[in-house]
């Protein structure tokens, strides 16, 4: 059984009039709210005498009044005990309630928070950086496409990373690859309709923003979800060339060097590096680069091989070329060549540096000594 609760505010102060009526209310409230053994953060007021609460708002005089439309009035449990008590029971139930509400944000894509984010769409970018990377450069004349395959089991195929949209286009995704299919599919769709409405190849940009928008109406309608692929889009028009990155938010955006999916930090910062190269450089310097880009995505025990490694160039006068499992290993070669070049060039500085820092053999001994004395010192 909880102790009675007490009416802190001055009864004389609160009903002013008769001094026996106030006692009155005053015992009505000791017995609602001793009666219905509430807590302090249950007791939310009195009206014409009655505790207002949760459980009891019929009780009222026969009056359905909200706690803002009167002053409620202080209550306080008697009892050091009682209080850590009640404190340990409701202390946590305005976290719980953030908690609660803070949670409904995420329950679909049309529903912003307090801080102008959707939560729906973070989700989805979540879902590319979990992908299996994929990076594009473009130059003046071609784009190159690299991907990283992954096989969900020793016995089973690996993903197929890089689609062929039509003879000037492809894509390149890194994330959920059935909302790539539907994606891609979109794409040629679009593709042959431009070749048999308008006798032409369909434009990049255009296809571009096509699935921009088609991506842009899930975050506006309810029942839908973001597409949980991110895609790299390369391709030549009458413009040159273009790569795009693709995003589920419906934003897009051109790039000279981009890369997604998993551990994509480490090929940026090598793009970044390099990406002014990139404009006059030939088509094998670009997989080059690329390759070289990807192998940095790499954990410590993994390397580039024919059957993880997906490889698409396309220029003006090339048509969209994927290089698989066979065909791939021709640019692997390159990429080793290139790699022990570069292994045996930077030793011999280091060498070079060393047999300066070492001392004359004809030095005299006093001097050799005074270096000695000096470094022992340092």
């Amino acid at each position: 059984m909880r102790q009675d609760v007490t009416v802190v505010q001055n009864q004389r102060e609160r009903y002013p009039g008769d001094q026996q009526e106030a006692r009155e209310k005053a015992a009505k409230v000791h017995h609602v709210a001793r009666g219905a053994q509430l807590g302090v953060a249950q007791v939310r007021g009195v009206l014409g005498g009655v505790v207002l609460c949760d459980q009891y708002r019929e009780v009222c005089n026969g009056k359905h009044e909200s706690v803002q439309e009167r002053e409620p009035v202080a209550v306080e449990r008697a009892g050091e005990h009682d209080q850590q008590k009640s404190n340990g029971q409701h202390g946590r139930q305005p976290d719980d309630l953030r908690e609660r509400f803070r949670n409904n944000y995420d329950n679909d894509a049309t529903t912003f928070s307090p801080t102008g984010r959707i939560f729906q769409i973070e989700y989805a970018l979540e879902a590319i950086k979990q992908g299996s990377a994929a990076v594009g450069i473009t130059s003046k004349n071609h784009v190159v496409l690299v991907a990283l395959k992954r096989n969900a089991e020793e016995l089973g195929s690996y993903q197929k990373k890089i689609i062929k949209i039509d003879n000037h286009m492809g894509i390149a995704l890194a994330g959920l690859a059935p909302d790539a299919r539907v994606l891609s599919n979109f794409l040629r769709q679009q593709a042959m309709s431009s070749k048999m409405v308008f006798n032409r190849p369909l434009n990049v940009a255009k296809a571009v923003y096509s699935i921009a928008d088609k991506a842009q109406d899930n975050t506006q309608s309810a029942g839908g979800r973001p597409y949980g692929v991110g895609l790299l889009v390369a391709g030549i028009d009458e413009n040159g060339a273009h790569l795009y990155e693709f995003q589920p938010s419906g934003s897009v955006l051109e790039y000279v060097g981009a890369a997604i999916g998993a551990r994509s930090q480490a090929a940026r910062t090598f793009l970044e590096r390099k990406y002014e190269e990139f404009a006059d450089a030939t088509k094998e310097q670009l997989v080059e680069y690329a390759l070289t880009a990807l192998r940095d995505t790499l954990s410590q025990d993994k390397e580039l091989n024919s059957l993880n490694t997906t490889v698409a160039v396309v220029g003006k006068d090339e048509p969209f070329t994927i290089y698989d499992d066979d065909d791939v290993q021709q640019w692997l070669d390159r990429l080793d060549s290139l790699s022990n070049a570069r292994n045996r060039d930077e030793p011999q500085p280091e060498q070079h540096s060393q047999e300066q820092t070492e001392p004359p053999a004809e030095q005299p001994a006093e001097h050799t000594e005074q270096a000695d004395r000096m470094d022992t010192d340092e």
